[in-house]
């Protein structure tokens, strides 16, 4: 049997051709006024095939997310009531949020997901972002983007 939705993420080839371009030459200038200048025949191709590498993995990562976020709705357009308090006759919400413990050197995640009336989705939501904010009190980084994830995911509410 297939997955819940047989759609697939497509690549914007826009968003790929054009960064790794940009990175080229912001290479090449980079060793033009380097050092590196008398090692340029064996510079450039290591940072050419370099940068191209980290353009596909990050856009990998971004297609993983995007696929599984249509999956989970996919799923979730069947529920009817809110997963945590069992209300039906509201407005739900497919939350896929995680929460995040930075230990110096690794990052733990952890998530929730379910669809969730207004309330219980705010309260997990908020939920989330303390265990983030205490889970990563250490790494500044992590909190600010938790705390600007937690807002994006508020103004749908609204």
């Amino acid at each position: 049997m297939g997955k819940a939705n047989d759609t697939k993420v497509k690549t914007n080839w826009n968003l790929v051709i054009w960064p790794i371009i940009t990175l080229w030459v912001i290479s090449w200038v980079f060793i033009q006024v380097s050092e590196f200048k008398s090692v340029a025949a064996i510079m450039m191709p290591i940072l050419m095939v370099a940068t191209a590498f980290a353009v596909f993995l990050l856009h990998a990562v971004a297609g993983s997310v995007a696929q599984r976020r249509m999956d989970l709705q996919a799923i979730h357009n069947k529920d009817t009531s809110c997963t945590q308090c069992g209300a039906s006759r509201c407005d739900l919400h497919v939350v896929d949020y995680q929460w995040y413990l930075f230990l110096v050197t690794i990052v733990f995640q952890f998530g929730i997901v379910g669809k969730f009336c207004k309330d219980c989705a705010r309260s997990n939501v908020d939920k989330m972002f303390r265990k983030t904010m205490w889970g990563s009190i250490l790494c500044p980084p992590i909190i600010l983007w938790a705390w600007i994830h937690r807002n994006r995911i508020y103004r749908k509410y609204k």
